[in-house]
């Protein structure tokens, strides 16, 4: 029922579909590490999109999910990569951000250089 990893690849796409313009996607961390390679595709493309990725450390809906419903949680806790170094390993910029201010901060960069950058915003 949902659309895991959907968000950076449509980012990616927006950015082809309407030069010129950022993109943004809004994702979780384990959604991001299913479409990881789509950031690496923003770079080789040159495209002026954004990523911002809750990291809560795994998957966080379905483990609540599954809490709620007195399930044991299984396979929802994932290995934590440093985010903003995997995006720079990538050729794309990468920060972590502690706040709204520091956010609204490096977004508004992102969207003004107009190269692929990754914001990691910790909620674990």
């Amino acid at each position: 029922f949902a659309t895991l990893g959907y968000a950076l690849p449509a980012a990616v796409g927006a950015a082809v579909a309407c030069p010129g313009h950022p993109a943004v996607a809004l994702v979780g961390d384990g959604a991001f590490m299913v479409s990881a390679p789509e950031l690496m595709m923003a770079v080789a493309l040159d495209l002026p999109v954004g990523g911002v990725v809750v990291d809560n450390g795994g998957y966080r809906e379905i483990r609540d999910g599954m809490v709620a419903r007195g399930i044991e949680p299984f396979a929802v806790d994932l290995v934590r990569p440093n985010l903003p170094a995997l995006a720079r390993s990538c050729g794309a910029h990468g920060e972590r951000v502690t706040g709204a201010e520091d956010l609204r901060r490096e977004l508004e960069q992102a969207l003004t250089t107009g190269r692929p950058t990754l914001l990691a915003v910790d909620l674990a």
